[in-house]
């Protein structure tokens, strides 16, 4: 906790490839990976709640815990159109 007031705040940019959260002992507590540094992060309830898996972020970290508590999406990736689209079952008549 120290380091997180003494030392100055860090920052990275990525895409988050993993999320999760977890409770213990009735405190929810989440982690968020950053692809580009390949460390967890805890993170605030704001932070896990405005980004998503697959988001390109940045985010500042405390230094001493590696918490991030600021997160501001870059880039949010489009949905794909399915490979192989299903068969047009009911063809029109004309």
């Amino acid at each position: 906790m120290y380091g997180d007031i003494a030392y100055p705040w860090e920052a990275v940019e990525g895409r988050v490839d993993r999320m999760r959260w977890r409770t213990r002992q009735f405190v929810p507590e989440f982690w968020l990976s950053i692809q580009t540094d390949r460390r967890n992060h805890d993170v605030t309830y704001e932070v896990y709640s405005k980004v998503s898996r697959g988001d390109v972020i940045h985010a500042e970290f405390a230094a001493g815990s590696g918490t991030i508590f600021k997160a501001e999406v870059l880039h949010r990736p489009q949905a794909k159109a399915p490979a192989n689209p299903a068969p047009d079952v009911f063809p029109d008549p004309r």
